[in-house]
């Protein structure tokens, strides 16, 4: 198992590879003897622990502020409340006006197109649009509280006579028989009635 060579004074272990010379063996079988670069431990200062929050769960309150901020007026936050009647509702036609070169608010893009899904998850509440540009469908998520967006327009809704669209997410749209083409007439038809007004 263990070989020692008389010329070098060398206890070879075959079996690990390893050597032990006879300074080595001497410090390992001297242990009262403390090694050479010894330093005390250093005693590391506890602090107190910090106050935690007033409350348990600090989102709620935290999401309110955020909403208050990026949605001052609130009509933001009443476009998607269930208990408004006027809120959107899957199928309706909306445009989104968004700032291109936020914070700047210099220029500004729109996304119109129908409305076949909302996501009502407080802050993060988004809404699916989808339309038809040059014949091929496209689809936009926009967050709603987002501080790029500057305003949402409900273009169409559907009219009192035609039954209620009784499915939340419209992904039938996607299909080539269901899919409703492009929002354009709508979009015009409209900016034609608000210029009429003014």
């Amino acid at each position: 198992m263990a070989a020692l060579c008389r010329s070098c004074m060398t206890l070879r272990l075959t079996s690990t590879r390893s050597y032990i010379t006879r300074s080595s063996l001497s410090r390992l079988t001297s242990p009262d003897k403390a090694p050479a670069r010894y330093t005390a431990p250093r005693e590391i200062p506890i602090h107190a622990a910090l106050p935690g929050p007033p409350e348990k769960n600090p989102m709620p309150s935290l999401t309110q502020r955020l909403m208050d901020r990026y949605d001052v007026s609130g009509e933001k936050a009443a476009l998607v409340r269930r208990d408004n009647p006027d809120r959107i509702r899957p199928g309706h036609v909306v445009s989104v006006f968004t700032y291109t070169n936020y914070p700047s608010k210099a220029g500004v893009s729109v996304f119109s197109g129908y409305v076949i899904g909302i996501r009502r998850a407080g802050l993060e509440t988004c809404l699916m649009l989808r339309n038809q540009l040059v014949k091929t469908g496209v689809e936009l998520r926009i967050p709603l509280f987002s501080p790029t967006v500057r305003e949402v327009r409900i273009i169409k809704r559907d009219p009192p006579s035609r039954r209620r669209i009784r499915r939340a997410k419209l992904f039938y749209f996607r299909k080539p028989e269901h899919d409703r083409g492009s929002v354009a007439g709508f979009v015009k038809a409209d900016e034609a009635a608000r210029q009429r007004k003014k």
